[in-house]
């Protein structure tokens, strides 16, 4: 019987300057948490009852193991980790908005291989998509691609958030575009920042980027609009689905979050397609998904702060 979640990219260590209202260059007391998108995604679906696990590298040093610990924590499956080289980081400062500065040191992440994806693929209904460091090359941009393929030649759900980092791709936003716009085309749910979104469909007002994202895309979308909720998309309709009020601390994660609030829901439904075409249904799942996401930014950390989430 099928029923589990695969998410696949980077576990890395958040180093969170705990200087709140400082940037990177002025911080100087950091703390170490457990993150990376889709890692932080396995472990919400985890702790709301779904069957998740994580597929990427971690260094073969302190952190990694500290990595794996940290999301077997919250129920993940680890299997598909392997562990190679030196542990990928985040140097992450929290503004008095709680928004956030990123800066990448890429380690281990880049080097995941693909192995037994085939055989997982009969018991898994979602594949997540959400690195935001895949599409940049290497050995896991090469997994990223097998395990999409792989995907659609099985019938599985795919799920895909571009988790754009402009540190990341400086003087390569072309090429960002191109590659978020087909891994968008061949997915069944797209999740998107609203920058994401007048960034890769060249537009700055939030329905003419859709009208132009849905020449090319017939699925559902959900584009996080903050602390206004979640604008939820499908070919036909459109309706912002609002979100819990709250006073952020630390959004890190937010996005995440709502991704693995969402997929454990989906994945509970006996027809995963059908319900994706089902709005009434859908509007269900986001606003469930909006309040997991809000509790994620009361407490510091992406996924420490999931011992406060609930449905």
């Amino acid at each position: 019987m099928k029923g589990e979640i695969i998410c696949i990219g980077e576990l890395l260590i958040d180093f969170i300057c705990e200087d709140t209202g400082q940037d990177l260059k002025e911080g100087e007391t950091f703390v170490k948490k457990a993150g990376g998108a889709p890692a932080n995604v396995a472990a919400t679906a985890s702790r709301l009852g779904a069957k998740a696990s994580f597929a990427g590298c971690v260094g073969d040093d302190p952190f990694g193991d500290f990595l794996i610990d940290s999301i077997k924590y919250h129920g993940v499956d680890t299997s598909m980790i392997s562990k190679q080289g030196n542990t990928t980081m985040a140097f992450v400062s929290v503004m008095d908005d709680g928004e956030r500065d990123f800066v990448f040191v890429r380690g281990a992440d880049e080097k995941y291989q693909i192995k037994g994806f085939e055989e997982r693929y009969s018991n898994c209904s979602i594949l997540h998509l959400g690195s935001a460091t895949a599409l940049l090359g290497g050995n896991l941009k090469k997994a990223y691609e097998e395990a999409l393929n792989l995907a659609l030649k099985n019938n599985v759900t795919v799920s895909f958030d571009p988790n754009f980092r402009g540190d990341l791709w400086k003087g390569r936003e072309d090429e960002f575009i191109n590659l978020a716009k087909e891994y968008i085309n061949k997915s069944h749910f797209v999740k998107l920042s609203e920058d994401e979104l007048y960034m890769i469909y060249g537009e700055k007002d939030l329905d003419k980027a859709l009208n132009k994202m849905y020449e090319t895309y017939n699925h559902v979308a959900a584009i996080t609009l903050g602390s206004k909720g979640t604008y939820l998309v499908t070919k036909g309709q459109r309706k912002i689905i609002p979100s819990i009020k709250i006073t952020p601390v630390d959004t890190t994660g937010a996005g995440d979050a709502f991704v693995g609030a969402f997929l454990s829901l989906l994945v509970k439904e006996k027809d995963i397609k059908g319900t994706l075409e089902n709005f009434d249904n859908l509007k269900e799942i986001a606003a469930q998904a909006n309040k997991v996401a809000a509790l994620v930014c009361t407490k510091i950390g992406a996924m420490t702060s999931l011992d406060v989430i609930t449905l």
